[in-house]
């Protein structure tokens, strides 16, 4: 399903599914965003991946994806690093480096060039519900091999990694792949909180990819990802219809 969040609405993320519209090719960037929350559903994990590799434009796709009247295939490539902030359900971490520069990659290359981050890489692991397990074994500066992380755990640092990423880059997009998907209740309300405090000041269109329909609670706008097809959005059912 597409989804967007009423209570996060900075403005417009386009979707275009008429295989016939020809693409706006005057601008060869986009620009000018004001941002909605997308969630999009479906029970298949594959069809979100491929679903998300097609905004990325790492594969081909049918029908018109467009961004900010863009088509995405008619993107430079080397534009998406400063379009997207892709949160991946699984990190890629680096164990024998620290929990810092796991949190800062950049740090790995460039020791020292990024001191003085520590409270917003703190509230980011508190958001995200990490922060304990940090301060209990060690800090920041500690390996990362010392935290024990479960999988759920580690989709919750996969968003700790983005939202710093992002804190850096201030991408117009963000992607967010499945992280979200195993957690719920008063932890999935605490994450949303934190992604809405990073990503909201700049603007940034959030499209969260989520395995179940309960997710998608509040949106105000929902669609389908079935069989490889993304429906148009609609408006959802009444509360309690």
């Amino acid at each position: 399903m597409v989804a967007i969040s009423s209570d996060s609405v900075y403005g417009c993320f386009y979707w275009l599914w008429a295989p016939s519209r020809k693409p706006d090719t005057t601008r060869s960037k986009p620009s000018d965003f004001r941002c909605f929350t997308y969630r999009l559903c479906g029970r298949s994990r594959k069809w979100k991946t491929t679903l998300s590799l097609s905004l990325l434009s790492l594969i081909s796709y049918t029908g018109s994806i467009t961004v900010d009247g863009i088509e995405v295939r008619d993107i430079p490539r080397d534009q998406f690093p400063s379009l997207f902030t892709v949160i991946p359900q699984e990190p890629i971490v680096f164990r024998t480096a620290t929990i810092r520069q796991n949190l800062i990659p950049n740090e790995i290359v460039n020791p020292g060039n990024y001191e003085g981050y520590e409270s917003i890489m703190y509230r980011v692991l508190y958001g995200v519900g990490l922060l304990k397990i940090v301060q209990k074994n060690g800090g920041l500066q500690s390996k990362f091999s010392k935290l024990k992380l479960s999988y759920e755990q580690l989709a919750r640092f996969s968003i700790a990694q983005g939202l710093m990423l992002y804190y850096f880059m201030r991408t117009p997009l963000a992607l967010v792949e499945g992280a979200t998907n195993n957690v719920s209740g008063e932890s999935l309300v605490r994450m949303r909180t934190i992604m809405r405090e990073v990503f909201g000041p700049g603007g940034c269109a959030i499209i969260s990819m989520v395995h179940y329909q309960e997710m998608v609670s509040g949106a105000s706008w929902i669609g389908r990802v079935a069989e490889g097809t993304v429906t148009p959005p609609q408006l959802p059912p009444p509360v309690g219809a």
